[in-house]
């Protein structure tokens, strides 16, 4: 039994026996402590006087070299039984003369003589050297060895005292505190034993005598007042849930009633809504015609919330079992979301897992239900950042896979004591959520419940003002795979836009990539190069760009700093300057990253030119006039050649058969790899990882560039090991297996032509 499980009479006695016990250890101890150290100060200081006065003594002695008569004045020791050795030394530190009190302290000690006056205790003795002077002049020393046997046997007396004292004083106090106990345990045990009396028999007329005005008379009259109207809720409480459970009934038909029909007349409105945005409208009436609908759109997403509601409650939902498209449902809700996202200025992505059946076996309409809820929740609470949304099998065999839908924002967050309130009825994070936010509170509680129906689960994980992170999961089983074909979202390409004076900054070191960006886009825009950040700057102070592309990892300065450096500038126009982010890098957080420093926006390498394009016309869509025009881009004619390492169907995708940029491209990477080789091993040899990071991150774009994946994966490992000081000692296995296959990679296309 643990000390807390005694009774209230024993935790005081104890208490107040042990703090009599412990204050008298303590004082014990402090007297102990100051009769030693005022001890060892008589002691030293009659020591002092006895080495001094056998000094004077044989002042004479040393100076006639007598050693006889010194040994005849030490021998004068023989009447102090404490001193053990006693000698008398030359000044060449020699023993002048020598008394023993036994034979066993013989040679003791030889070595304590300092060149002043000094003294120590060890071993229970006290050992004094003091040098003797005469008319001012040392002409030798005295050494005294005292043994401390007295101070011994003191102490055993003291101990002896002390533990008689103590037991006498500790069963006094003992004894006071029996009795003292009972003052403040009587008024509680009494309480305990009403509230255990109460608690058995249900009686709530029962009330304690109230034994003083002090804080437990005040604990006993608080008690009783609580009873009191404990007693009179009870006989509320008990009207008030014959209410309760008759008023349940009535508003779960309700609900179900009156959720069908309104949900009716709704879609006959959103209906002619669609119905009348067809036709020939102003602007104005365009604009009410969209609130119309954007409201009608809300309305019905509440009904349905409700209707859910009402089902679950009655137990009348229905799931389906049919076969379906996984990857194909996925793809719509990324459609969906992406631009939802994009209008509020966030990142959507969309991850599924390898192992992720595509074909599945279930309700696809419940799912997608579940998904929305959680992603709309996720973009409704995000203001920067964006949302992902990650598929993966966690178990699987061959007949099902139970599947965990992530899905992650970086938005509000919710504090740890409201996790489990947002799952119910009505309810939300805050009290202010709903007028901030808007809805009912009913869609985590509906998607919880859906889940469970289908044997699966809903959890979150959350932390305030960082994002949550909810997970879905649930179990499927694998369909046959019947082929659904999908639609996939046109881009822009360099076709579709008209040519323009929009100037645009590219910062970009890599040279391959100065060419790339600049062929796509030079037709259709004034390109400038700045192979740094510092060069951005003296190109920014001389005239005005309308975009900026940014590469992350430059020389001297890179993309993040030179950001910052723009961001601060006085000209409101250049401060504002659209900047897109060109990365290379595929660590979690680095996208994320440069929203943070200021970028707007971000395209990963390689990239497709649509893909760049596209974002351009986002972002300079009133600088640029998109072309109406079907898209007769020829396909280009590939090169027929099979290679070991190199994939050239990115080349081909972004040279539209102009051979002569694609030629160029090729030149410019057997340019460049010799040099990185060589600049890889300087920086190893010299230990320079900074800079191994900076020429590896280089070289994965060049290599990317000819898909090249088994080097590109090699370097960027590089760039973020040598970053990180990791995994050191791979560095010269990575640029050896870098260098090798750049060595077949150039044998076999030395001859390549476009």
């Amino acid at each position: 039994m643990s000390f807390k499980d005694l009774s209230i009479r024993i935790k005081i006695t104890t208490l107040l026996a042990a703090s009599s016990f412990a204050t008298l250890v303590i004082a014990g101890i402090i007297f102990f402590a100051y009769d030693k150290s005022q001890y060892e100060i008589f002691t030293l200081r009659e020591m002092n006087i006895l080495a001094e006065i056998i000094g004077n003594n044989a002042e004479a002695s040393i100076i006639y070299e007598s050693q006889r008569g010194a040994y005849e004045i030490l021998q004068t020791l023989e009447a102090n039984k404490n001193i053990k050795v006693a000698r008398i030394y030359n000044n060449d530190k020699s023993i002048f003369a020598e008394y023993l009190i036994d034979s066993t302290y013989e040679g003791t000690h030889l070595d304590f003589i300092a060149s002043k006056d000094t003294f120590a205790f060890a071993n229970s003795s006290l050992l004094i050297n003091q040098h003797i002077i005469l008319d001012k002049e040392t002409i030798g020393c005295i050494y005294l060895h005292s043994g401390l046997d007295d101070y011994t046997q003191r102490i055993k007396n003291f101990i002896s005292v002390f533990i008689i004292i103590l037991l006498t004083a500790f069963i006094i106090a003992l004894l006071i505190a029996v009795r003292l106990q009972q003052i403040i345990s009587r008024p509680i045990i009494s309480l305990t034993r009403t509230m255990q009396q109460i608690s058995i028999n249900n009686d709530f007329t029962v009330r304690i005598k109230q034994f003083g005005k002090d804080e437990i008379g005040q604990l006993i009259d608080g008690f009783n007042t609580m009873i009191g109207q404990i007693d009179k809720q009870n006989h509320a409480l008990t009207i008030a849930k014959d209410q309760a459970e008759t008023s349940a009934k009535i508003k779960e038909q309700f609900l179900a009633n009156m959720s069908h029909e309104i949900r009716t007349p709704m879609n006959g409105i959103m209906g002619m809504a669609k119905l009348l945005n067809s036709t020939s409208l102003e602007n104005d009436q365009k604009k009410y015609l969209e609130n119309i609908s954007a409201s009608a759109n809300n309305l019905l997403v509440i009904i349905n919330d409700i209707l859910d509601f009402s089902k679950i409650e009655a137990g009348k939902l229905e799931f389906e079992e049919i076969e379906f498209n996984l990857y194909d449902l996925l793809g719509k809700i990324e459609l969906l979301f992406k631009e939802h996202a994009h209008n509020k200025g966030l990142y959507f992505k969309l991850n599924i897992g390898d192992r992720v059946p595509k074909f599945v076996i279930g309700d696809p309409t419940r799912l997608n239900q579940i998904l929305v809820n959680l992603l709309g929740n996720a973009i409704k609470f995000t203001d920067k950042g964006g949302i992902s949304l990650v598929t993966k099998a966690i178990e699987q065999n061959q007949k099902e896979s139970v599947i965990s839908f992530m899905v992650n924002d970086t938005g509000i967050g919710i504090s740890q004591e409201k996790l489990e309130l947002i799952f119910s009825s009505f309810s939300q994070a805050s009290s202010d959520m709903t007028r901030k936010y808007g809805g009912t509170g009913l869609g985590l509680t509906i998607s919880k419940q859906l889940a469970a129906l289908q044997g699966g689960t809903i959890s979150v994980e959350s932390i305030t003002n960082e994002g949550s992170t909810f997970y879905l999961k649930l179990s499927y089983p694998h369909g046959k795979g019947k082929s659904i074909a999908t639609k996939e979202r046109r881009k822009i390409s360099v076709d579709d836009i008209e040519s323009s004076n929009t100037e645009i900054l590219l910062a970009e070191d890599n040279e391959i990539n100065q060419l790339f960006v600049k062929t796509i886009l030079k037709s259709k825009f004034n390109i400038t190069i700045a192979p740094n950040g510092r060069v951005v700057m003296e190109k920014l102070a001389q005239k005005n760009f309308d975009l900026i592309l940014m590469d992350l990892h430059m020389p001297e300065m890179d993309g993040y700093e030179t950001t910052t450096q723009i961001r601060k500038l006085t000209d409101p126009k250049k401060r504002a300057v659209p900047i897109i982010a060109l990365t290379a890098a595929a660590i979690k957080g680095e996208k994320e990253k440069c929203i943070e420093n200021g970028m707007n926006d971000y395209i990963s390498k390689p990239f497709d030119p649509e893909e760049l394009i596209t974002l351009l016309v986002e972002y300079l869509d009133k600088k640029i006039s998109i072309i109406k025009h079907a898209n007769t881009k020829n396909e280009s004619t590939t090169v027929n050649k099979k290679f070991k390492y190199v994939d050239l169907s990115y080349i081909e995708s972004i040279g539209d058969n102009d051979g002569k940029f694609q030629n160029e491209l090729i030149q410019i990477f057997r340019n460049q790899i010799p040099i990185l080789i060589q600049q890889m091993t300087d920086s190893l040899n010299e230990s320079n990882y900074d800079e191994l990071g900076a020429i590896a991150h280089k070289a994965k774009s060049s290599v990317a560039m000819l898909g090249i994946k088994e080097l590109r994966n090699d370097m960027e490992t590089l760039e973020h090991d040598a970053k990180n000081l990791e995994n050191v000692a791979s560095f010269p296995e990575i640029i050896k297996r870098f260098s090798s296959i750049s060595k077949i990679v150039l044998n076999e296309i030395k001859d390549l032509k476009f």
